[in-house]
């Protein structure tokens, strides 16, 4: 019995006198600090925490320079994604390594209710850009009633390529809000089949909503 583990022997601090229960604390309360860890060197599944912020934080591949916590999970043989997020907000970043390719994926920033994106990450008219579409118009000689004119093609026209394109971006939006839930999913191997199948469709739909030439309005297959 030279190789029986000595009862007084503990692990995460339980003592084995007897059955020991692991539960989720066991695992959570166990985050490895990183240090000056570079995290492209990082593909081991596990929690871990960077306690200190700095700016040099992203010459070692890290999204921004602000402590955060980091997991790690396996999402194949030889591939891994890892999740970066704020400790006193809601920023959150993911990213993958492709163990084929040997190439990690650049960081994405997730967005919530609490951490909107921006006009210009959606890619959304600016007011320098709205006031310039309006100085346009203005400069066709159509006042505050332009909407109504009907004389003016040229304006006509702009005006509904400009509003197809409005269009098009909300559908679009529309359609990356539905795709995201569906993608983590699969992304965690959790989808059902109909998501699966939820997932294709609206991936092929954003993707010929893509395509769509706005210029052509209101004339639009």
């Amino acid at each position: 019995m030279s190789d029986a583990v000595r009862i007084s022997r503990i692990i995460n601090g339980k003592s084995l006198t007897g059955d020991v229960d692991i539960d989720f604390r066991d695992i959570f309360d166990t985050a490895i600090d990183l240090g000056g860890q570079n995290l492209n060197d990082l593909n081991i599944a596990g929690l871990y925490y960077q306690s200190a912020s700095s700016p040099d934080l992203v010459h070692l591949n890290y999204p921004v320079g602000h402590a955060r916590s980091l997991a790690v999970i396996k999402t194949g043989r030889h591939s891994v994604k890892q999740t970066y997020t704020e400790w006193l907000g809601s920023n959150t970043y993911i990213r993958v390594y492709n163990g084929s390719s040997g190439q990690w994926s650049v960081w994405s920033e997730l967005y919530t209710t609490t951490s909107k994106p921006t006009a210009a990450d959606l890619r959304l008219y600016s007011r320098a850009e709205i006031d310039d579409i309006t100085s346009q118009i203005s400069s066709l000689g159509v006042k505050q009633q332009w909407v109504d004119v009907t004389a003016n093609e040229n304006l006509i026209s702009v005006t509904k390529t400009q509003q197809a394109k409005s269009q098009k971006k909300y559908l679009m939006i529309q359609a990356t809000d539905a795709i995201a839930p569906l993608q983590y999913a699969v992304d965690l191997q959790m989808a059902t089949n109909t998501e699966q199948s939820k997932l294709t469709e609206w991936k092929r739909y954003y993707l010929l909503l893509n395509r769509v030439d706005c210029s052509t309005a209101p004339n639009i297959d």
